[in-house]
């Protein structure tokens, strides 16, 4: 099931793409000849989204949660000192990342003394329930360097991430006497897992256009920050026979430093306008 936060953002990027693709074809060709993708220069704002949605939509394992970013291009004209009235140019760009997979989903956990499962039933019964939210926001800084078709670019992005992750197990039988049930007995387990992180990366990474308003990009990431975690397991066993109860529960803490290097952080498809 793809979560809601992914729904959107891919519906967007279809939309994005679809309407852009044919319209900008037309507007960046004059006289059956491709307009300079330098053109581009005189537009300030460009808006992308990363393509992991498409792979969510395939459910893969390793797919990232999408993400949507906006870049505010602007240059810079710094005067080269041993020859007067010669400016140079370089180019630039604010940037700012945002992506999630909330998926505004309730735990609801059983109540470990109720009775799950019925005499006409097997007398086992299993259940498992699982709830991940994810959002992250990277605000930055980057230069770039054009050629022909290609751009390079360097920069980097100060970040904040929240990621919490809840498992629950239940395991529950009913016993019998004589072929007559008697008592019932549960045993669960649950995890959560909240991790805070945040800090500075170093970011760099390429740009194919397409077209002077359409832009692929690719970027690798080298992260440097401070990290949080809390870790809480609770296992929990009733019986109705006497009416027994047992409750265990136990909390770990990590904090620290944390390095990470990641060759292909995102793909996007980017647009300006």
């Amino acid at each position: 099931m793809m979560y809601m936060g992914g729904i959107l953002q891919f519906t967007i990027f279809l939309c994005f793409f679809l309407f852009s693709v044919p319209v900008q074809a037309q507007e960046d060709e004059v006289g059956g000849k491709e307009v300079s993708i330098n053109s581009n220069r005189k537009l300030k704002n460009e808006i992308g989204v990363d393509i992991a949605p498409l792979e969510f939509l395939l459910n893969s394992s390793s797919a990232n949660y999408p993400s949507l970013f906006y870049r505010r291009h602007f240059s810079k004209k710094r005067e080269v000192k041993s020859m007067n009235g010669m400016y140079v140019t370089s180019y630039h760009a604010y940037r700012i990342r945002f992506g999630s997979n909330l998926s505004f989903q309730k735990l609801d956990v059983p109540d470990i003394k109720s009775r799950p499962i019925e005499n006409n039933q097997y007398p086992y019964y299993n259940r498992s329930l699982t709830e991940t939210s994810s959002v992250f926001v990277r605000v930055g800084k980057e230069r770039q360097f054009r050629f022909s078709k290609f751009e390079l670019f360097y920069g980097y992005d100060l970040y904040f991430h929240y990621d919490r992750y809840t498992d629950y197990y239940m395991y529950s039988q009913l016993h019998y006497i004589n072929s007559v049930d008697e008592y019932f007995s549960n045993q669960s387990w649950g995890y959560e897992s909240v991790k805070l992180k945040g800090g500075l990366a170093a970011i760099g990474g390429f740009k194919y256009f397409l077209l002077p308003r359409l832009c692929f990009s690719a970027e690798a990431t080298f992260n440097i920050g401070y990290s949080s975690e809390k870790k809480d397991n609770v296992y929990e066993r009733y019986s109705s026979d006497n009416d027994t109860y047992l409750k265990q529960d136990s909390s770990i803490e990590l904090k620290g430093a944390t390095t990470s290097i990641i060759p292909l952080y995102v793909i996007n498809i980017g647009f300006y306008f």
